[in-house]
């Protein structure tokens, strides 16, 4: 925190150590904060528009490493601008000031995009032979790599199309038995054998089978669909999420094609 004392001089204090994944102990991506949590306390009382900003910050370089980039996004999310724009506009100004927004990118890629809920699920899979069919996947990738001189960064694939390199003329089919099935019958590179998932519908998660280097893992609710898959590969880290809303119009039963 900056702060100027009465007679003009600057009081600096360190309130937050970032230490990034690949430099403190964590296994895989995970980040370590270290904080005085007394100055922070001391801020939310007394300057909690500061401690907006400090903590803003903190989530940014999360997303990006420009720090000029990064100053320009925390001041604008801290506008009464922000509060009234429409989203559309307001990802339009972070792609000019050269910020890729995670959900321009695959807000899918975090937990919170789908997190599991039993309530109302065993209503959503046919108790007969006929199959519920949901096109139109999503797919985001994620990428942390550290490189030979020390630096870590994270490339997240932006393209929303992407899918049909992996999973080309993919759907969801949702069976009885509270079943999933994950198929692209227009092949891929991923797309050996089908994605056969077990959804348990006391508890919003899902199990999955079927790609023998893959191993799926997922939540589920009455309006999404999310299964993970994570790699590591020594100094390299990724992330396959693949993702499915659904709607009231996604719910109508159809007999597999």
């Amino acid at each position: 925190t900056n702060c100027r004392n009465p007679d003009g001089s600057a009081s600096l204090i360190q309130a937050i150590v970032r230490q990034p994944s690949g430099t403190n102990g964590l296994h895989g991506t995970k980040v370590l904060f270290a904080f005085q949590p007394e100055i922070l306390k001391a801020m939310d009382q007394k300057a909690p528009l500061q401690l907006s900003f400090l903590l803003v910050h903190e989530w940014l370089w999360g997303h990006n490493d420009n720090p000029t980039v990064n100053r320009m996004v925390n001041r604008f999310f801290h506008s009464k601008q922000f509060e009234e724009l429409p989203r559309d506009k307001i990802v339009a100004i972070l792609r000019q000031l050269n910020f890729v927004a995670p959900i321009d990118v695959g807000g899918i890629l975090f937990p919170e995009s789908c997190l599991p809920d039993p309530r109302g699920l065993s209503s959503l899979f046919p108790t007969s032979g006929d199959a519920r069919v949901i096109e139109d996947p999503q797919l985001a990738e994620s990428v942390y790599k550290c490189l030979d001189n020390g630096k870590c960064e994270t490339k997240v694939n932006p393209n929303r199309s992407h899918i049909y390199h992996y999973f080309g003329g993919s759907y969801f089919v949702l069976s009885a038995g509270n079943k999933i099935k994950f198929e692209a019958p227009g092949g891929g590179l991923r797309t050996d054998r089908k994605l056969e998932c077990q959804v348990d519908v006391n508890s919003g998660l899902v199990e999955c089978g079927g790609l023998e280097k893959f191993r799926f893992t997922g939540t589920m609710n009455r309006s999404c669909i999310r299964l993970e898959h994570q790699e590591d590969r020594g100094a390299e880290h990724s992330t396959l999420v693949l993702y499915q809303k659904l709607g009231s119009s996604h719910l109508e039963s159809r007999r597999r094609r």
